[in-house]
């Protein structure tokens, strides 16, 4: 897994933050209109029929529509933390201003309290790194134990659609968390590694024989092709090895002049001494074994 802070692209990251810039701006525009601000109102007192939100929720609201505006954006993680903290702190200065020129909450043109002014976000708290990082990775909670257990019989997992592999080395995303926020602590850290633990979708390792993990894709077994890597298989490791469909198991001819081939070797060790018929349940593949048909790269 690579982010910009492995890297050290920011150029990149800078040209991504112009392009989120361009969500922004209509964001902004909206924004200020529902919040009187573009049109200079004076007299805010009409519509404010409501308890504003508090800053926590505030915080997460933006938060939230903001990831879901980007969804579909090809930003890397530091220009989404970027973005992120100055659409949060955007929406913090509009309802400051706005609670400067009210002066307090309304409900039916009565000031019921006063409000105080918002801190901006400086740094990110772990819970909001864990949103961020959930939103833009495909991070999943591995059981390890066939769905036995809870949080603590997992480990958490990034999906690398390169490799078709889920990653589950912990310091990779504990760089991912660094990435979108540098000032956050050792202790934050692994604060944050929990709370993926528990908050991220649990999945588990796929264990059926019928799909096999090659380097080129996923052999199906029983319908006997290739088929693509997805994050809806659970996969660790893999055959080092590409699957071709038209290899052909290679036959040794011995000393003796018998012949050998892998083939019939698995086929025989499949067969019950005592029926002498191929034991229910071991796969024969019969020539058409993924590990025979593949030719090292």
């Amino acid at each position: 897994m690579s982010t910009a802070a492995d890297s050290g692209d920011f150029a990149a990251a800078e040209d991504l933050r112009i392009k989120l810039d361009t969500v922004d701006s209509g964001y902004r525009s909206r924004r200020a209109k529902q919040q009187g601000v573009a049109g200079g109102d004076d007299d805010d007192q009409g519509d404010d029929n409501h308890a504003s939100l508090s800053r926590s929720r505030l915080v997460h609201a933006e938060l939230t529509e903001y990831l879901d505006q980007i969804r579909d954006d090809d930003a890397d993680i530091v220009a989404v933390a970027m973005g992120a903290r100055r659409r949060i702190n955007d929406a913090i200065l509009d309802e400051n201003i706005r609670r400067k020129r009210t002066g307090g909450a309304y409900v039916d043109g009565k000031k019921m309290f006063a409000e105080k002014q918002l801190a901006p976000v400086e740094d990110f708290t772990e819970d909001l790194v864990v949103r961020i990082a959930l939103a833009r990775y495909e991070i999943r909670a591995i059981n390890l134990a066939g769905g036995r257990g809870g949080a603590d019989m997992t480990t958490p997992g990034v999906y690398n659609a390169k490799t078709g592999l889920y990653e589950t080395d912990s310091e990779a995303l504990k760089r991912v968390f660094v990435a979108i926020e540098p000032g956050l602590s050792q202790r934050g850290i692994e604060a944050a590694y929990k709370m993926v633990r528990t908050n991220a979708p649990q999945v588990i390792k796929t264990e059926d024989a019928r799909y096999i993990a090659v380097n080129n894709g996923i052999f199906d077994h029983r319908e006997q092709r290739l088929i693509d890597f997805t994050s809806d298989f659970v996969f660790l490791t893999k055959s080092p090895v590409d699957y071709h469909a038209d290899a052909q198991s290679p036959v040794i001819i011995q000393p003796d002049g018998s012949s050998w081939d892998v083939d019939s070797w698995i086929e025989e060790l499949a067969i019950d001494l005592g029926t002498g018929e191929v034991q229910e349940g071991i796969p024969t593949f019969s020539g058409r074994s993924p590990q025979l048909r593949c030719a090292r790269v």
